[in-house]
């Protein structure tokens, strides 16, 4: 337990990578394997999360969230949230609607490679 306790810090507090140019040695492409999402569940919210592990910045476009019960939002919400290579980031907070039921749900989520700057 404390050696995962120590893990999970450490990846916490991770710097993120820096930006590659495809083909350069260590470039790792942003696909579906690299640009990963997450949930992390509490009492009274789900908080949806991308992982960047590629070497390109991309940005989030929309999350869909389908097969909706008890839950808001639902539908096609759409985002403009940038996640930089190594980052983490928050994109969305779904809630139920009544907190004394059951809810449940599915997603989809879009994201673009942003342009070089």
């Amino acid at each position: 337990m404390l050696v995962w306790l120590t893990l999970l810090v450490g990846c916490a507090t991770a710097a993120p990578r820096p930006r590659l140019a495809p083909g350069a040695p260590g470039y790792v492409a942003p696909t579906e394997q690299t640009v990963i999402s997450e949930t992390e569940p509490s009492i009274d919210v789900q908080e949806i999360y991308i992982q960047n592990n590629s070497s390109a910045a991309v940005v989030v476009t929309n999350v869909n969230v389908i097969e909706c019960k008890n839950i808001t939002p639902c539908g096609l919400v759409p985002l403009r949230i940038e996640v930089d290579p190594g980052q983490r980031r928050k994109v969305l907070s779904l809630r139920p609607v009544d907190a004394g039921m059951v809810y449940s749900y599915r997603y989809r989520y879009g994201w673009t490679v942003l342009p070089a700057r």
